[in-house]
């Protein structure tokens, strides 16, 4: 438990150095803070309520029975069944939604803030939650990766995004 503490310092004490730092070294590190989280969210293991129908489907997953096809959104069936086809490590499939959730967030977070560190601590409370709810918060950082679309008025596109999110969790159309 104590590691939450760390890891909220750590961001604490990055926020409040935010200002006085050079974009570059402040780059370097939000990169690092984010890799580290990439890896602490893709490797834990037994936490939060819907761990174990999760990590059953994974375990279980198998093509020809029509259970695995039909048990979640088109996307997160085909990322499962491309993900098994290389490896059978759930912590590698992990690890993957881990990337697809935060590496979005932080380019959305460097695109609209000058206070990516900031950020990233007020992000914080909502990543402890985005572990446990993994397909909707996987489906809300492709959401994100919309929004400059909808900046250049390009609709089309945007509804694109909303479409492949769909995919993933149905509430991204809300």
């Amino acid at each position: 438990m104590i590691i939450y503490f760390v890891i909220f310092a750590i961001l604490t004490f990055f926020a409040l150095d935010d200002l006085r730092e050079k974009r570059f070294a402040r780059i370097y590190k939000y990169k690092i803070l984010v890799f580290f989280l990439v890896l602490f969210s893709g490797l834990r293991w037994r936490t939060g309520p819907d761990w174990l129908p999760y990590s059953y489907y994974f375990d279980n997953f198998d093509w020809n029975q029509p259970f695995f096809r039909v048990a979640y959104e088109t996307g997160y069936v085909v990322l499962t069944l491309i993900v098994r086809f290389f490896t059978n490590s759930y912590s590698v499939f992990l690890t993957l939604l881990a990337l697809l959730i935060l590496i979005p967030r932080s380019i959305f977070f460097k695109r609209y803030t000058e206070s990516i560190f900031l950020a990233l601590l007020l992000y914080y409370g909502f990543y402890l939650a985005d572990t446990v709810t993994t397909r909707q918060a996987a489906s809300i950082s492709i959401c994100l990766l919309g929004l400059p679309f909808i900046e250049r008025k390009k609709l089309f596109y945007f509804c694109l995004v909303i479409a492949l999110a769909m995919t993933i969790h149905i509430t991204s159309i809300f």
